[in-house]
């Protein structure tokens, strides 16, 4: 074999292993999305920017292999790389990695609310609390206002008088 067509092909082996990686990295994204749900919007930007970051990563390497050319097989090996790995591993790994961080989330969320329930109960107790103080301070400042406003009225009356 033809050192021209070893190196041809040890390029595009690594064109098809970066579109492996990139397709692991999309599925990270999957993965965050089915544990921690997101809002349409950011699902958008979180696409646009993968897509973004993608782009330059596999410019960048096809031009750097390439002395400066874009070969169409190096690109046609990152789309071999993508698509094989979404048609054999994808799915597995996306449902298996979300399932267990669904479940390490589950169990840690038993355990949070554990811990902080006494926070919580003491949190509910001061609430009561402030509220009484502050129902009680109503009807204080209720009573202080009935007062001086009959106070302010018998100052009226007798300032008349006179």
């Amino acid at each position: 074999m033809s050192p021209d067509i070893y190196v041809e092909s040890r390029h595009i082996g690594y064109a098809i292993l970066w579109g492996l990686e990139l397709a692991v990295f999309y599925d990270a994204f999957l993965i965050c999305r089915n544990v921690i749900k997101h809002k349409t919007f950011i699902v958008y930007l979180e696409d646009f920017f993968y897509w973004l970051v993608c782009a330059f990563f596999v410019f960048e390497n096809l031009y750097e292999i390439g002395d400066g050319y874009i070969r169409w097989y190096m690109a046609l090996g990152v789309g071999i790389g993508m698509l094989f790995y979404k048609l054999t591993l994808s799915k597995w790994l996306v449902k298996g990695c979300s399932f267990l961080l669904n479940q390490l989330k589950r169990i840690c969320t038993k355990i949070l609310k554990v811990f902080l329930k006494p926070f919580f109960k003491l949190g509910r107790g001061i609430k009561r609390i402030f509220r009484y103080l502050v129902g009680r301070t109503k009807v204080v400042l209720g009573l202080i206002k009935k007062k001086l406003t009959l106070t302010v009225k018998m100052l009226k009356i007798t300032l008349c008088k006179r």
